[in-house]
């Protein structure tokens, strides 16, 4: 019958009296004491926010510890935030703070008390950090609306009613350090479909899973050895439960009203079986036989003596399936493999689908030994087991073995932008996933550079980056399943990357004629080389490639008189891979040839007082310059702004003189004046 629990909680009326102890201190709302290593300890907590966020420091010392009852029966508070740095969360430290919701454990904490959270019935959801080793008594117990907590892997033990009556509680995973369930830690947790024990559990304890009547199924592992009395009593859902090999007591009342369970398979190891541990089930205060329950056990058992004893049918078990696992597994698809039976006909493979153990398969040949279940979803837990039979008997049900289907790989992972120190890298986001961990290839090897727990983000830049390098980069997305275990998907191809090169700077026009222009720029020691583009009839041209950084002018010939010309250009670094990776493109330079130089320039006529200049006329030109050679300086006479006009006729000479004349060209261009060379004449007046 149900034990009632004695002592788990006190009803106390009573005045809360602030009272400071001998060398205690107050900082506000906290009263606190120094301890040995001159760190502070939160001792009481009187003020009334909903919303706390706990100091790390008080009166410059650092707060390491919150001590036995700190915020006890603090009925304000809804949040509280713990900061880094707290190591120790002490003995009734939150005890019902009823109004509690949500309180993050920082990951410098390693130790929890007794009844730290008791009755803390709004807190929802729990992460523990890595680094705690215990949960101590109490210490979840009565927390009605914790549906989910993560335990990790530093967990060696788990208390007594750490969580009992945790009636939201949902699943859980018992990491791989605890060796035993506790009594009472995990009764009356209604909620509780799920359970993972962990491979080195040796015991479940006296009433550890008492009333937890949504649980359908449980795999208890080889590693236990005894199950408690009442550990498994009124789970009015459980309908398969194996004994493994290794129990050998399971106590009285184990598996007590337990009205779903329409059998159970025990091997020979069993030697002690309490009373009523199976198969009954109370009806008007008596104990009342479940019809139709069978056990499955071997010959002269003790499980044979239990079924005869107590009138219950029972079943010969024969030639057991070895070593089922698995042999492989995608995301869609997962093969078992075993060991051949020589004494069976055949194999029924079970698989554990909508809370119930469904036949997928009747493998009439004992020489196959595996089977692929297809028609997987990816990224998801399943549970198998499977039995042999033969024409007269049929053997127990193997172990249920979980599995997982891999996770899907990413697609179109690509780099769509990269600058001289950051790459994007984007991918198509996956349905399946939790996350993605990203890597790249450093030092030679693959160093995961991170970790984005959202599956809805689809890009990431890698920043800190040399320019004209290339670099490698691989992922993967993972899913978290309800066990708290992570399911990786294949990795993607490699993709290479290469940052754009360090780019070209002071870019401009060094000098220019009527036929060419002599680029320039500033030396850039950072790359292998230079390419340089003209804009010809619409497009981007390249004209040049310099292999040489140490280059820095390019003449670019074959050009028009007076005609404008665009041109632009990157600099390019090889790579280890030999492939150029290129810097952005300059700004556009935009400069113009100079007009071509004055032809036919001659002395037309002349008097004893002037001279007449005649060319021919020049169409790249708007204007001629024309300048007299005067007291050993050339000056100009005229500024003949057509360039139609052909002559030009100096006066106020002297007779029988010989005169220097030097012409040249003009145009403008973008506001810019360009000139030709000169073109020189002499002349003589008459005598």
């Amino acid at each position: 019958m149900k034990k009632f629990l004695v002592g788990i909680a006190t009803v106390i009326t009573m005045a809360v009296l602030c009272v400071v102890s001998a060398g205690a201190e107050a900082y506000g709302d906290y009263t606190y004491s120094v301890l040995e290593d001159g760190t502070v300890e939160i001792t009481d907590y009187t003020g009334s926010a909903a919303t706390l966020e706990i100091p790390s420091e008080i009166d410059g010392k650092k707060v390491t510890s919150i001590g036995d009852k700190a915020f006890q029966f603090c009925y304000s508070l809804n949040s509280v935030i713990i900061p880094d740095g707290i190591t120790n969360i002490g003995d009734n430290a939150f005890y019902a703070c009823v109004p509690l919701t949500s309180i993050n454990i920082p990951a410098s904490v390693n130790d929890i008390g007794d009844y730290a959270f008791y009755d803390c019935k709004y807190l929802t959801s729990m992460i523990l950090p890595y680094g705690v080793e215990s949960i101590g008594d109490y210490t979840f117990s009565r927390c009605f609306g914790l549906n989910s907590i993560i335990i990790p892997d530093s967990i060696t033990s788990i208390g007594n009613y750490a969580f009992y009556n945790c009636t939201g509680l949902k699943s859980i995973a018992i990491p791989e350090k605890v060796t035993s369930v506790g009594e009472w830690t995990f009764s009356s947790c209604s909620s509780l479909s799920s359970v993972k024990l962990s491979d080195n559990v040796t015991s479940i304890g006296a009433d550890a899973f008492y009333g937890c009547s949504s649980l359908a199924d449980i795999t208890i592992p080889d590693s236990v050895r005894e199950i408690g009395d009442y550990a498994f009593n009124s789970c009015s859902k459980l309908r398969s439960v194996i004994i493994p090999d290794s129990v050998t007591s399971i106590g009285k009342y184990a598996f007590y009203n337990c009205e779903a369970l329409s059998s159970v398979v025990m091997t020979d190891s069993v030697t002690d079986i309490g009373n009523y541990a199976f198969g009954y089930s109370s009806a008007n205060s008596k104990f009342v036989l479940i019809d139709g329950f069978v056990i499955n056990c071997y010959e002269n058992s003790a499980a044979q003596k239990y079924a005869s004893d107590n009138g219950i049918e029972h079943k010969i078990l024969a030639f057991p399936v070895t070593n089922l696992s698995l042999n492989s597994a995608n995301h869609n698809s997962i093969t078992l493999v075993w060991t051949e039976n020589n004494e069976a006909s055949g194999y029924v493979i079970e698989q554990y689908i909508d809370e119930e153990w469904v036949q997928i398969a009747d493998i009439t040949d004992n020489t196959k030994v595996t089977y692929k279940v297809t028609g997987l979803a990816p990224c998801t837990t399943y549970n198998f087991r499977m039995k042999a039979y033969s024409e007269e008997n049929i053997g127990e049900y193997t172990d249920k073995i979980i599995v997982n289907t891999t996770m899907t790989a990413v697609k179109d992972f690509t780099s769509p932008s990269r600058s001289t120190s950051a790459i994007r890298l984007n991918w198509t986001e996956n349905a399946y996933a939790t996350g993605y961990v990203i890597e790249q290839y450093t030092s030679g090897g693959w160093v995961q550079i991170a970790d984005i727990n959202d599956s809805s983000t689809v890009t990431y830049k890698v920043t800190a980056l040399k320019p004209g390098t290339a670099y490698k980069f691989r992922m993967k997305a993972y899913s978290v399943t309800g066990y708290g275990e992570m399911i990786l998907g294949n990795k993607t191809a490699t993709l290479t990357v290469n940052t754009m090169a360090s780019p070209v700077s002071r870019f401009a026009i060094k000098s220019r004629s009527s036929v060419a222009i002599r680029l320039r720029w500033a030396k850039n020691t950072a790359v292998d080389g230079y390419v340089i583009e003209q804009k010809i009839d619409g497009k981007w041209v390249q004209i040049a490639d310099i292999s040489d950084n140490a280059t820095t002018e390019y003449k670019v010939t074959g050009l028009k008189a007076s005609t404008k010309y665009r041109f632009r250009m990157k600099t390019y670094s090889v790579t280890k891979y030999g492939e150029k990776t290129y810097s952005a493109y300059t700004s556009t330079l935009a400069g113009a040839t100079n007009p071509s130089a004055v032809s036919g320039l001659r002395v037309k006529s002349r008097s004893d007082k002037a001279i007449r200049l005649a060319w021919t006329s020049n169409a790249s030109a708007n204007g001629y310059l024309i300048e007299q050679y005067v007291d050993g300086n050339w000056v100009q006479i005229a500024d003949v702004n057509s360039n139609a006009t052909t002559e030009y006729k100096v006066t106020g000479l002297a007779s029988g003189t010989t005169y220097k004349f030097r012409i040249k060209t003009y145009n403008i261009i973008d506001n810019t004046t360009l000139y030709s060379e000169y073109k020189a004449v002499n002349g003589t007046t008459l005598s």
